[in-house]
């Protein structure tokens, strides 16, 4: 149950990452903005539920195990091409 101001998360692209977004509602009785807190594209009351510098470490650390994909191109000799003919 959650005794704060929750938000929506209306067209907000950190409402998974906030608490005023994720926390569980009050069944009986639950507060929410009125307005959107976004304001000139900041959310002051944005309230971050991981740590989001472990959060950007494990994704840095993630994307740097990809593997790196190589291709490499073989120029293949063309049907009718003077260099496959054996005369």
């Amino acid at each position: 149950m959650a005794d704060i101001t929750m938000c929506k998360g209306n067209r907000c692209p950190g409402r998974v990452l906030c608490v005023r977004y994720t926390a569980r509602p009050c069944e009986y009785r639950q507060s929410y903005f009125v307005d959107s807190p976004i304001k000139n594209g900041h959310c002051e009351s944005f309230w971050a539920n991981v740590d989001l510098t472990v959060l950007k470490a494990a994704t840095d650390f993630a994307l740097a195990q990809r593997p790196t994909t190589t291709i490499e191109v073989n120029a293949a000799p063309r049907l009718g091409d003077s260099r496959d003919s054996d005369s």
